[in-house]
């Protein structure tokens, strides 16, 4: 062990000399016992003299081990000491017994054989265990005691006493080979010992470890990182049981929003930012009651959760929490007013764990970013009829995409100098059971705010990539294309972006224009940038949708990979009659030939407005001039039938 584990080694050494110190303690104060007992059981055959010169021996013997002992347990300087006068204790004591013999009247009787057999064996056999976890001392002892004996011996004459004498002097070397196999024994229970309370120790630290392990994953499964409030999961819980503990009393929730924090992270960065949601999570814990739920649900919104007693004294708390939240913080050396918009309901939520509060609190906060925001509503009876509202229609709309009750209509995009449709906008509508048919502007922002537009998006383009499909099989311009609109998340979002992707690996992907707004991109220009290009290496084509409506058109047509605009149809509609309208127009079409791409004009609805267009140079149009958005049957009859050129029109009217 001390080979190949010398820490174990010093270890087991070590624990050996405090068991044989035990085993010192319990023996040696029996010594002067026994030796009284023996001069008791000799006392006619012991001569008075050495009898007393014994007695002192022995006292010594055991006064020398016990006091080395103790000086030993002292430990430091006098720890070498303390072990150099046990071993003169036992070496005086093995000595003692070695010459019981010569104490006993030497008239060489049976008596005086069994002596010499008794009491150096007894000596022998108790050394065993005297000194079990000691080999030195052991061996110390022994010879000791066994050289008196030999000295005796040799001078007997009587045969059966000597022959009595030399088998005791036999046991007691089969004494020493016992000693050394329970030596063994006894160094490799040390050992077993030793090394079970090291994996009792490790076991126990790596349970504590693995405890605070947990503990910290808890923790951080529970709560957000950046301010130390209990995130959505940790919120889900403590909602509940705050619920719970009320025991039907009322629960007040409030939402908040801050107002225009992303000003803070464009114009002094995200440090800053971080900065600003510490700070509000900060005055959140100053203004929270008592047995308050703190929580940060992502981005700029803050949950506060508590007992009140009602509605008033819960709108009163929630604008005092606002208004602490308003006072200026310092922020790269100038005082910044971050303001929030919150929502507040305060109603009981017995039977369940408190969503419907977070929901209706929600709700509340939705009304006060829409009035004018750094304000606080109150959940009323008006937000809960449009919240059911709003329940029923998801699920409507849920139902209808599911069952296909949501088509693809198709507007052609026409080349207004031959008169040729050369391609179409795909256009979601929801034709009801009644036979009603609701463009998309009445169900997309509500898919939007449901989750739902993927789906729809998936499914609606699914069902025109077989229309564009069978209408390849028929024979289709060369030119043509069909313009899809692509969803947000698919285009500037990270992550699993859906089915919609294997759908756009579809064969006839040369066959599509693939159309971004400015506000699906902005986010993450570097990726949509990317996943753009991949999509051009395919074969699509690219196009900004509502070119000139956002802050960031002009620099979305120098860093994405474009291959043409789709001019929005604000600028189309006064063309004719407003001259700024139709300087913006010339200037965007200009721009964009120089850029080498393609312009699609929106909502041309009269002959003027397309006479216009074609004069700047812009001869693909799309609008009520050429015609309105019409089932898959309807578009392709009037792809086989051809548009009149625009000098036949104006001729015609």
């Amino acid at each position: 062990a001390s080979e190949q584990d010398p820490e174990l080694g010093a270890r087991v050494r070590a624990t050996a000399a405090r068991w044989n110190e035990e085993l010192l303690l319990t023996a040696l104060p029996g010594t002067p016992v026994a030796i009284a007992c023996f001069l008791l059981f000799f006392r006619g055959e012991v001569r008075l003299v050495p009898a007393l010169l014994w007695i002192g021996v022995g006292l010594a013997g055991a006064g020398l081990g016990l006091g080395g002992v103790f000086l030993a347990r002292r430990g430091g300087g006098l720890a070498v000491p303390g072990q150099r006068t046990m071993d003169a204790g036992i070496l005086l004591l093995g000595l003692l017994w070695g010459a019981a013999p010569w104490l006993v009247a030497a008239d060489g009787s049976l008596t005086v054989g069994l002596v010499a057999l008794l009491f150096p064996l007894g000596a022998s056999g108790i050394n065993v265990v005297f000194n079990a976890a000691s080999r030195s001392r052991f061996h110390l002892f022994q010879a000791a005691a066994l050289l008196p004996v030999i000295a005796w011996v040799a001078r007997q004459d009587l045969a059966l006493v000597r022959g009595l004498a030399f088998c005791a002097i036999g046991i007691a070397a089969m004494n020493t080979a016992l000693h050394s196999r329970s030596l063994d024994l006894s160094l490799g229970a040390i050992r077993a010992q030793l090394r079970n309370a090291d994996l009792l120790a490790a076991a126990e630290a790596d349970r504590e470890a693995v405890n605070q392990a947990n503990a910290r994953l808890l923790h951080r499964a529970t709560h957000d990182e950046l301010t130390g409030l209990l995130n959505r999961s940790g919120l889900r819980t403590a909602l509940a049981e705050l619920v719970a503990a009320a025991d039907g009393r009322p629960v007040a929730v409030m939402v908040g929003d801050l107002d225009r924090f992303k000003v803070i992270n464009d114009s002094l960065g995200h440090a800053a930012g971080d900065d600003v949601l510490r700070i509000v999570a900060g005055r959140l814990w100053t203004e929270a009651p008592p047995g308050s739920v703190l929580a940060r649900l992502g981005g700029d919104e803050f949950v506060l959760a508590w007992p009140t007693l009602g509605s008033t004294v819960a709108v009163a708390q929630a604008e005092t929490v606002r208004q602490a939240v308003a006072h200026p913080m310092h922020l790269a050396g100038q005082p910044v007013v971050v303001p929030m918009s919150a929502g507040v309901v305060a109603a009981t939520s017995v039977g369940n764990d408190g969503a419907d509060l977070l929901q209706h609190a929600d709700a509340a906060l939705q009304r006060a970013k829409s009035s004018g925001r750094d304000r606080v509503e109150e959940f009323d009876d008006c937000l809960r009829i449009d919240l059911a509202k709003r329940l029923t229609d998801e699920q409507q709309l849920r139902r209808a995409i599911g069952s296909g009750q949501i088509v693809p209509y198709y507007q052609p995009i026409v080349d207004a100098r031959s008169g040729r449709v050369i391609g179409a906008e795909m256009l979601a509508r929801w034709v009801r059971p009644s036979g009603r048919v609701a463009a998309a502007g009445e169900f997309i922002a509500l898919a939007e705010e449901s989750g739902l537009v993927d789906a729809l998006s998936e499914c609606v383009i699914e069902a025109a990539l077989h229309d564009l499909a069978a209408w390849d099989a028929i024979g289709l311009p060369g030119r043509f294309r069909l313009s899809v609109n692509l969803p947000p998340r698919f285009v500037s979002r990270s992550g699993r972006i859906g089915r919609l992707a294997e759908l756009l690996a579809t064969p006839l992907i040369g066959r599509l224009s693939l159309e971004v707004t400015e506000t699906a991109i902005v986010d993450d220009l570097d990726l949509a940038a990317a996943r753009l290009d991949a999509l051009r290496t395919a074969g699509a084509t690219v196009a900004l949708d509502d070119f000139g409506t956002g802050n960031a058109s002009l620099t979305l047509l120098q860093r994405m990979p474009l291959d043409g605009v789709k001019l929005d149809r604000s600028f189309v509609t006064d063309l004719v009659t407003d001259r700024h309208d139709r300087a913006l127009v010339k200037g965007f079409i200009a721009m964009a030939r120089d850029l080498g791409l393609g312009v699609v004009a929106e909502g041309v609805e009269t002959i003027e407005q397309a006479g216009v267009l074609l004069a700047f140079g812009c001869s693909q149009h799309q609008g009520w001039l050429y015609g309105k958005a019409v089932p898959a049957a309807d578009f392709q009859a009037q792809l086989a039938r051809p548009m009149f050129h625009l000098e036949e029109w104006r001729h015609a009217g």
